[in-house]
């Protein structure tokens, strides 16, 4: 198909076989996502009818999609709004992630989230576990005044449509255009 239908068909193509596929319950399996990232760059090679060596940052730039690595971030970022919103089961409260063991009273001298403690090694893929370890992901590394930080620290003020929409900015704006890959055998530099 990719030599019969320009790219804008193939990429609503995309959208609309491939992506929901890739969305369903994605808060369950999204930590084990190797295998689909490499079958979702292919897909994008393909629309672009590209080598099935280049680089694929740049197309997903282009094609204004992300990866499935941060559709995974980006679900667990809108679970946590849900969350803060209350607009979840009463089940979910207790995924809510907090900054100190027994209550929350004192969250400014706790910046990071609590881990939640595990008997198994599959409870480390979960969305309790995984959560507190995406918001203390964003901590040390953003200042105050970055779009995620006021994204987390505005949670209550901001909707959903708006929160999902820079949420996806912010994601798409950690793409480059540029390889910086030294000695890439791609772009044989």
């Amino acid at each position: 198909m990719k030599y019969i239908f320009p790219t804008h068909i193939l990429l609503s193509l995309y959208n609309s076989l491939i992506l929901p596929h890739i969305n369903y319950c994605l808060l369950s399996w999204g930590k084990n996502s190797d295998a689909i990232l490499l079958l979702q760059k292919r897909a994008m090679r393909s629309i672009f009818c590209t080598s099935y060596r280049a680089h694929t940052e740049p197309l997903f730039i282009i094609s204004n999609s992300l990866k499935i690595t941060e559709i995974y971030k980006s679900k667990l970022l809108f679970h946590y709004h849900k969350l803060m919103h209350n607009v979840l089961p009463q089940y979910f409260l207790s995924f809510i992630p907090c900054h100190s063991i027994g209550n929350d009273r004192y969250q400014l001298r706790h910046k990071t989230f609590v881990i939640p403690k595990y008997k198994h090694e599959f409870i480390k893929l979960t969305c309790r576990y995984q959560l507190p370890l995406l918001l203390n992901s964003f901590i040390p590394n953003h200042t105050d005044d970055t779009p995620i930080s006021n994204l987390l620290n505005n949670i209550h003020n901001i909707p959903l449509v708006s929160y999902k929409c820079i949420t996806k900015s912010y994601f798409l704006s950690e793409y480059s255009y540029i390889c910086t890959t030294l000695n890439c055998y791609v772009c044989q530099h």
